[in-house]
């Protein structure tokens, strides 16, 4: 099983605000819990002896070590994110936003959502309500790119989809923006945001950070795509519907789980059920919105879509995006190495082959709590050393269709015809050598990419 748990509750972390007079609730100094933390890595994690002899990871180990005392909080977390990022595993991670210490307690009264086109407001209350609907081009007026520029270089994870996939909570939680030392000063001090509406006027919203600031907050008017309205009928993450005007079964495929309101095994049932039925001709699997789980789940399921009339160029096609990840990762990898499936939307946040089985550890002086990968999944062949999973046919979301209720990766799914080509044994060998694997991605925030996000030129 990978499971990865980004938010779990975590108590008994030290404020480092006031470190001196907590002095006695803590193990141990920061520097030892470095240590401590370095040493879990190299004993747990599969590629554990290749980072002790690794020069990069023990030099940044070592200055952390004998700087982590003197940094504040924010600072030192960010510090350690650093440090994971360069093990290079989106399952071994510092888990931050669950800690019970200021300022990762502290929230800003926004919620931020990533598109090919920027980083837009979609949620607010109180003195940011005039920033909703606004693309955002500052923060405390360090242009936005810069700001990605940064983060991303230092995030954790096996790409930096799966770092643009955490970037909204660059705003959520100011402790962040403090680590990256784009914020300064008491970490409740307002941060200033500058936002472009669709008018074109540009507005300015200081915030101030606070607990609870990220409750009740005002939710953008916008129209619900075909998948969440779907979604809302039927009451549940996964769930099987047949699109009769476009000949299509739609699969919803959100967690690898048995859930309350549906049993994985009747999930699959339905499936098999709707793939009897000879009016349709294609299978759409959307694997967007699935962060991982059991990854022995959905065998039934991949087992008989490998067997089925579907599997044939233009039959099956998989939805994929930066929140597609661990057991998701392993299921879409298995599709693309035994199947004629056609990936569609965005760049996968996990690697083909990477690492899993996380293992949940807190750190003895701060109560950071902390993943080390246990185990190597070679769900691709063993030299396929791809970072992500590059969609066929690219269909990134913008913010005009997510106000629109479009989904342009659902609707490319659904009207694509295959073309007319010869059969090329050598790349049904190589799957991951194919030309939209050798594309690469930009995102909107990099140099060349045109403020879009996609494949690069």
């Amino acid at each position: 099983m990978i499971l990865v748990l980004l938010c779990l509750p975590v108590s008994g972390c030290a404020n480092d605000s006031i470190k001196a007079s907590t002095s006695e609730n803590l193990v141990g100094p920061r520097a030892l819990e470095v240590s401590e933390i370095v040493d879990k890595i190299i004993e747990v994690h599969p590629e554990g002896r290749n980072l002790a002899a690794a020069g990069e990871f023990t030099e940044f180990a070592a200055g952390l070590e004998s700087s982590a005392d003197d940094l504040d909080l924010a600072d030192y977390i960010i510090q350690l994110h650093k440090l994971f990022s360069l093990v290079r595993d989106g399952h071994t991670a510092v888990l931050s936003l669950s800690m019970q210490a200021e300022p990762f307690t502290l929230r800003t009264p926004i919620l931020v959502k990533n598109f090919s086109d920027g980083l837009y407001v979609i949620e607010a209350k109180d003195e940011a309500v005039p920033l909703l609907g606004g693309r955002v081009v500052s923060i405390n007026d360090t242009p936005i790119e810069r700001v990605l520029e940064a983060y991303v270089g230092g995030a954790q994870g096996d790409n930096p989809a799966f770092a643009m996939r955490w970037a909204p909570f660059l705003f959520a939680f100011p402790g962040w923006l403090h680590g990256l030392n784009f914020a300064d000063g008491p970490y409740d001090s307002p941060i200033s945001i500058e936002v472009i509406l669709q008018t074109g006027e540009s507005v300015r919203a200081q915030l101030r950070p606070r607990e609870g600031a990220n409750i009740d907050r005002q939710a953008l008017r916008r129209k619900l795509s075909a998948v969440e309205e779907m979604a809302a009928s039927e009451n549940s993450a996964n769930f099987v519907q047949v699109i009769r005007d476009r000949k299509a079964v739609y699969i919803s495929l959100d967690a690898m789980d048995d859930l309350e309101s549906m049993s994985f095994t009747e999930f699959t049932r339905q499936a098999r059920s709707a793939f009897a039925d000879f009016d349709v001709d294609r299978v759409v699997l959307d694997l967007r919105r699935n962060g991982g789980g059991n990854n022995m789940l959905p065998e039934p399921l991949r087992r008989t879509l490998i067997k089925s009339r579907f599997n044939r160029p233009g039959g099956l096609f998989v939805l994929t995006s930066p929140r597609t990840f661990s057991a998701a990762m392993n299921l879409a990898t298995r599709l693309e190495r035994e199947t004629d499936a056609l990936f569609v939307g965005e760049p996968t946040g996990g690697r083909p082959n990477h690492y899993g089985d996380a293992k949940y550890l807190v750190g003895s002086a701060t109560g950071v709590p902390y993943l080390i990968s246990t185990l190597r999944w070679n769900d691709s062949m063993p030299f396929d050393d791809r970072i992500w999973l590059l969609p066929d046919i690219p269909a990134p979301p913008t913010f005009t269709d997510y106000l629109a209720g479009r989904d342009a990766a659902l609707e490319a799914a659904l009207s694509h015809r295959p073309k007319q080509v010869d059969t090329n044994d050598d790349l049904l060998a190589t799957p991951w050598e194919r030309l939209s694997q050798q594309a690469g991605w930009r995102f909107f925030f990099e140099a060349g990419s045109g403020g879009t996000s996609g494949p690069r030129n």
